[in-house]
């Protein structure tokens, strides 16, 4: 499958993390998250974000079918991310957990109701202040952002 790295870290002991979307079809935008824990590398599934979202106009070719919404981790590692995903053909922003040992993730809803698309979801490090970026879009088509603004939220 073609796939795409949205993000990396490093906790404190030097093991890295990576969170990065999958593409199986050009509907499928399946982000994973995986760590390495000293020994082996564990890959987990988090959930099929949707579809690309630039805004072609009827009856064009899509020219970036795999232009996913986008995920974050947490600077603060312990398995949190950022993501935005397909709710109601409209990116939303929500915020993932992992339990480790559960396998078992844990969404929270940051954004709802969006009459905008909530993408490219940025955990800022390196911060006094746990702080998400990401853009909300009215409209975008190839490289070209109508009306895009900068959204943030402080936990």
């Amino acid at each position: 499958h073609r796939a795409w790295v949205f993000d990396i870290y490093a906790n404190e002991k030097g093991n890295p993390a990576i969170a990065y979307a999958r593409y199986p079809s050009e509907n499928e935008h399946v982000y994973h998250y995986a760590w390495f824990d000293g020994r082996q590398w564990i890959d987990k599934e988090i959930v099929n974000s949707g579809k690309w979202f630039p805004q072609t106009p009827e009856n064009q070719h899509e020219r970036e079918p795999h232009y996913s919404g986008g995920l974050s981790i947490s600077p603060e590692g312990n398995h949190t991310l950022f993501l935005s995903l397909e709710r109601n053909h409209i990116f939303e922003i929500e915020k993932w957990e992992l339990d480790a040992e559960k396998s078992i993730w844990k969404a929270t809803v940051i954004t709802q109701n969006s009459s905008t698309h909530q993408v490219r979801p940025y955990a800022v490090k390196n911060s006094d202040e746990k702080m998400v970026l990401w853009n909300a879009v009215e409209r975008y088509v190839h490289y070209t952002n109508y009306k895009t603004k900068v959204m943030v939220y402080v936990e």
